[in-house]
Parts: structure tokens; sequence; C-alpha cells
């Protein structure tokens, strides 16, 4: 099975109320009908190879471009098999959301290199097959645009493996 990385976009007063109620963020994630689908962005497969283009590390880098995937604080204890659900707050957001908007497409894409990932242990998939240049790149600006776009109504977010 896949390993997916996803985002959920949400208000900072929801993001309090989870934090104090951990619990609750499995139905935030999945049952939560009154959250648009605008609210929340699929990388896919694609996430770690976004990371590790990003910042040129598997695990970590600089900050804040190493927030845009791997960053955040857990809400709460409970690892979900990927890890815990993480939290960035507004500021984070902004700061992430500037970060990206400096990193060009072009720029981004250049360093998509298959066999430099592989040597690196980039998770690219299930068989190891990584996706292909021009569905990062999509992905890339997609997530590029979302960051931006909750950063521009004060969104905090939530970050998560499945």
């Amino acid at each position: 099975m896949p390993i997916l990385g996803n985002y959920l976009r949400l208000s900072e007063i929801r993001l309090n109320h989870l934090l104090e109620h951990p619990d609750e963020v499995h139905a935030a994630l999945y049952d939560d009908l009154s959250i648009a689908e605008a609210q929340r962005l699929k990388l896919g497969t694609s996430w770690h190879i976004i990371h590790f283009l990003l910042t040129g590390n598997v695990w970590g880098g600089p900050a804040p471009l190493a927030y845009a995937v791997m960053g955040g604080y857990p809400v709460g204890p409970q690892d979900r098999g990927y890890g815990p659900v993480r939290y960035l707050r507004v500021d984070q957001v902004r700061l992430v959301a500037d970060a990206l908007w400096n990193v060009s497409e072009e720029a981004l894409c250049t360093r998509f290199d298959v066999a430099v990932m592989r040597r690196a242990g980039v998770y690219t998939g299930t068989g190891g097959d990584a996706e292909n240049e021009d569905d990062i790149c999509v992905k890339f600006q997609a997530l590029k645009v979302f960051f931006w776009d909750a950063a521009a109504q004060d969104d905090a977010m939530l970050v998560y493996l499945d």
C-alpha cells in the first residue's frame, strides 16, 4: 500500500480545538462533511520527492522549505502508522508560502533525477517507481498555490501521511 501525503487547511480556532481534543482529529480528517475540497490537498506518493527536491535532504533540511512537507508539530501523541498528524500555525504557513513562492517550478524540476533519488533512499511510491517529472512539477505548483491560498485566508494547516 502506498504512503500518501495530505494537507488540510483549517482556521486557527479549529486547530486550537483539535489541539485540546486530539481524539477528534480522525473525524476532522475523514468525516467532517463541512470541509470543502479546496481546503484539502493530496500529493499522493510525490510528497517525499518534492521534499527532497526542495531541501536536498531525505529527512529534515533547511527551514522554512523543510516545513512544506516534513514540518509541523504533532497533534497529540497518536501515531497513525506513518507518524502523527502534524500542524502548522498561521505564521508558519505564511513563512512556508513565501519560501515556496520563491522556488520556481523550473528550478525545482531541473533537480529531478530518479537515480539520485533512489540512491538517497527517497520514497517514490510502491514498487520503487518514481512518478514522472511532469506529475511532480504539477503537484509542486499545486502545493505552492495551496500554501499561498492558506496564507491569504489566515489558515493553519494539518499535514499527514496515509
